[in-house]
């Protein structure tokens, strides 16, 4: 399948420049992941949470986990970790 350029990248891309977090929220299925991972964002780290397996630690040590991540960072599927 090709991507199709979204009409939100460049608003999605200038927020990232002007905030240090960024939502992306939207409908299950819609592009949301997809659409992060095609933003012209340089060194930019995906962290995909699984609603069973603790990703690096993240649920036992929210904080520690954060510290040990470089920015900028996306956590996807992040409400397997409300932690």
């Amino acid at each position: 399948m090709n991507y199709r350029i979204r009409v939100q990248e460049s608003r999605i891309t200038d927020l990232f420049q002007n905030f240090s977090i960024v939502a992306v929220l939207g409908a299950r299925q819609a592009g949301k992941s997809t659409l992060v991972n095609h933003l012209p964002i340089e060194n930019l780290k995906t962290v995909v949470f699984d609603p069973v397996q603790d990703v690096l630690g993240a649920r036992g040590d929210p904080d520690l986990f954060l510290q040990n991540q470089p920015e900028p960072l996306f956590l996807d599927e992040i409400q397997y970790a409300p932690e």
